[in-house]
C-alpha cells in the first residue's frame, strides 16, 4: 500500500531526458514511458525506504494511467534493458533517487546540527532575554550587556552593504 505523504522536494537533473539510460528508455517507450518513468519515481520518492513492492504494479498503473500489462513490462525493461532500476525478491528501486535522498538526508542533519549548535550555547540568559525590544526592555539599561555579546546575533548596518 502507498503512504501518501505531504509534498516533499527531491532533487533531479532538469536535462534528465538526455540521460543515455533515459535515452534508451523513451526510445523505446517515448513520452508516454517518460512520464511514467517520473511518475514512478515521485511515487518511489513517498515511500518511507524509497523502494516499491515488485508485485505493485495495480497501483502503479492506476497512479500512471496505464494498463497492468504495459506497466509490469515497462517496469521489467527499466529494471532489466535500461538500468534505471535495480530489484531485489520484495522490492525495486532508483539507485539515483537513493543516493539525491542520502545527500538530501546528510544536509539536512548537517543544518538541524548546526542549528542545535547556535541555540544550545551555554548562556546564563534567560527567556525574557530573548523578548524584541520595547520601552520596557531598553529601559533595563546595560544590565544584561555582557550576555547579549555572547547571545545576541550581531545587528547588520545595511548602509554599509
Amino acid at each position: 500500500m502507498i503512504k501518501i505523504k505531504d509534498a516533499y522536494y527531491f532533487s533531479h537533473d532538469a536535462n534528465a531526458r538526455h540521460d543515455p539510460k533515459i535515452s534508451k528508455m523513451r526510445a523505446v517507450y517515448g513520452i508516454r514511458g517518460y512520464g511514467c518513468y517520473w511518475v514512478i519515481i515521485e511515487m518511489l520518492r513517498e515511500q518511507d525506504n524509497y523502494k516499491l513492492g515488485i508485485d505493485d504494479f495495480d497501483t502503479i498503473a492506476m497512479q500512471t494511467q496505464c494498463e497492468i500489462e504495459y506497466i509490469g513490462k515497462f517496469i521489467e525493461d527499466c529494471i532489466e534493458k535500461f538500468k534505471l532500476f535495480r530489484k531485489n525478491k520484495e522490492y525495486f528501486w532508483s539507485n539515483s533517487l537513493l543516493k539525491r535522498m542520502k545527500l538530501m538526508k546528510e544536509k539536512s542533519e548537517k543544518a538541524r546540527n548546526s542549528a542545535k549548535l547556535r541555540w544550545n550555547r551555554t548562556c546564563d540568559v534567560n527567556a525574557n532575554a530573548m523578548q524584541t525590544h520595547s520601552e520596557r526592555n531598553a529601559s533595563k539599561g546595560n544590565k544584561n550587556k555582557k550576555n547579549n555579546e555572547i547571545c545576541d546575533p550581531p545587528i547588520l548596518n545595511l548602509k554599509e552593504m
